[in-house]
């Protein structure tokens, strides 16, 4: 899966979310959390993992 944040029709931010699926359980893990460098330090990635 791919989560992005958007502000006034740009993309600012993106979260890549992994799932795997092994014989005990569902193994589901965050990769990739990119924040546009103008962007950062107003919670943005934080926003995206909730």
């Amino acid at each position: 899966m791919f989560f992005v944040a958007e502000e006034n029709t740009k993309i600012i931010g993106s979260l890549s979310l992994v799932s795997n699926k092994i014989p005990t359980r569902q193994k589901v893990w965050i990769e990739d959390v990119i924040v546009d460098k103008d962007a950062r330090r107003r919670g943005i990635g934080k926003e995206l993992m909730l």
